[in-house]
C-alpha cells in the first residue's frame, strides 16, 4: 500500500499536486472516458473497471497519479510510473473547462522537479501520433527522441 504525497513548490502556490484517493475514482473514470481520443486504451471505462485498476495501482509502488488543484479545485491528472532507472509519464488529463490556463504546464513543472530531486533524472513519455497534446508536452520541456509505429517517444530535456 502507498501512502499519500502532496508536491507544492513557492514558484507555484496555487497549483498542488496530490495522491489520488478513492474519492477521485469516479472523477478520474469521467476525465480519462472524455479524454479517450488522446490515450492508446480507446474504450469506456466502467467503475468495476476503473475500481480493479485502482486497487492493483495501489500495489505497484513505483507508480504515482496525482489530482492537481488550482486554488483547492480538481484541475486535472497527471502520473509517473518508475521503470528500471527511468521514469514514464502518464494520464496527463485536464479537467473540462481547465485547457489552456497554464494549470496542467505548471503542474507538469512540479511533477518534473519532484521526479528529478527525488527518483530519477531520465523522465519520458508516449504520445499518440497526431495528438495536438504534443504541442503542451513541447512547451513543458518534452523533445520527441523516438517513435514507434503509432506514437512518438518523448524525453524531458528542461526547457
Amino acid at each position: 500500500m502507498k501512502g499519500t504525497l502532496t508536491v507544492a513548490s513557492p514558484a507555484e502556490p496555487r497549483v498542488r499536486l496530490r495522491s489520488a484517493g478513492p474519492d477521485d475514482l469516479e472523477q478520474l473514470r469521467l476525465w480519462k472516458n472524455g479524454a479517450k481520443a488522446g490515450f492508446f486504451f480507446k474504450g469506456d471505462i466502467n467503475a468495476a473497471m476503473q475500481k480493479a485498476w485502482f486497487a492493483a495501482y495501489l500495489e505497484r509502488p513505483g507508480d504515482f497519479l496525482f489530482i492537481v488543484e488550482h486554488d483547492g479545485r480538481k484541475a486535472g491528472c497527471l502520473g509517473f510510473r518508475l521503470e528500471k532507472d527511468a521514469a514514464e509519464v502518464y494520464n496527463v488529463i485536464a479537467a473540462p473547462g481547465e485547457e489552456g490556463k497554464g494549470t496542467m504546464t505548471a503542474a507538469m513543472r512540479l511533477l518534473c522537479a519532484h521526479i528529478g530531486e527525488h527518483h530519477t533524472k531520465t523522465i519520458g513519455c508516449l504520445v499518440l501520433k497526431g495528438n495536438p497534446a504534443l504541442a503542451f508536452y513541447e512547451r513543458c520541456g518534452f523533445r520527441i527522441t523516438g517513435e514507434g509505429t503509432d506514437h512518438d517517444v518523448l524525453t524531458f530535456t528542461r526547457p
